[in-house]
């Protein structure tokens, strides 16, 4: 099955994005323990069919955006950070980090070239609100083992496979205006995203036109499900995220993951929520005045 056109990856322009997309065999249901990844996924849960491809030159065409990027929320922008940032992440001690619980350690025991971390990346990101108004929040530093299908996981510490977020109580009809979310890579090795690449609304059309809703009672979670059930052979798109890149991703208004299968080290990134234009570029370029670093506070 070939994609449709919908969400687009934007680029820098030293990133070779050829390079960056697999386009996978479609969507299957994993309701039962995976012996070959020992993950524990939740009832339900829906991964990338494997046989990974690459996009065929049209698919290209609709993945991605060569003149720039558009909607924040329809977006998904891929860019390299500052080394200015750079170097402060490596003041952090992360390459010292093998464990989930290291990475705890680390950062309470550096906790003030943490804490100064934060307020620069805070700093540096305001320039990218949507709306001054907006709000940023520091979503934490997370570690992920290497070779893991998908990596989000519920309370009962199953993993739910392909899913929407909802981090603000969002509606699932105004998923359009919702917040996103930056991830940074700061670890040694590549991370992927999965996605399909269509927002809430082309969903919420793609599934109406086979069977009705009612949004009153309508969630996340139930349209997931339709989706797959409708079309169970859409491609999942698999983007590379190298280390020091950071990704925009709209989280509240596509279905999507995280993945390390295939990476042999350590996974670890940081993450901000809020509402970030992807027009303004996250990177070195030429001309670009970035906020002066361990100034300013939101």
């Amino acid at each position: 099955m070939t994609i449709d056109n919908g969400i687009k990856s934007c680029f820098d322009s030293d990133i070779d994005a050829l390079s960056r997309l697999l386009l996978s065999g479609g969507m299957e249901a994993v309701s039962r323990y995976e012996p070959q990844s020992r993950l524990k996924y939740a009832d339900n849960a829906i991964v990338p069919k494997p046989l990974w491809r690459k996009p065929g030159p049209d698919e290209l065409l609709r993945l991605i955006e060569p003149t720039g990027c558009c909607n924040y929320n329809e977006t998904i922008p891929l860019r390299k950070i500052p080394d200015q940032l750079i170097r402060l992440v490596e003041g952090i001690g992360i390459k010292e980090v093998s464990t989930n619980a290291g990475l705890k350690r680390n950062l309470m025991d550096r906790k003030q070239e943490v804490d100064h971390l934060n307020q620069c990346l805070l700093n540096f990101i305001e320039p990218f609100k949507v709306d001054k108004k907006d709000k940023i929040s520091f979503h934490g530093f997370f570690f992920n083992k290497p070779g893991m299908e998908t990596v989000a996981i519920n309370k009962m510490y199953k993993h739910i496979g392909l899913h929407i977020d909802n981090s603000s109580g969002w509606q699932i009809d105004g998923r359009s205006k919702a917040d996103n979310l930056i991830f940074i890579n700061i670890g040694p090795g590549a991370s992927y995203f999965l996605f399909i690449n269509k927002s809430v609304a082309s969903l919420i059309e793609a599934v109406t036109m086979h069977k009705q809703i009612n949004l009153k009672y309508y969630n996340e979670a139930m349209l997931v499900q339709d989706f797959f059930m409708l079309f169970p052979g859409y491609p999942v798109v698999k983007l590379k995220i190298e280390p020091y890149e950071a990704v925009v991703m709209p989280v509240n208004n596509i279905i999507h993951d995280s993945s390390t299968a295939g990476i042999t080290e350590k996974n670890i990134h940081l993450s901000l929520i809020g509402r970030f234009d992807p027009l303004i570029p996250i990177s070195n370029e030429p001309g670009m005045a970035p906020v002066p670093l361990g100034q300013g506070v939101l």
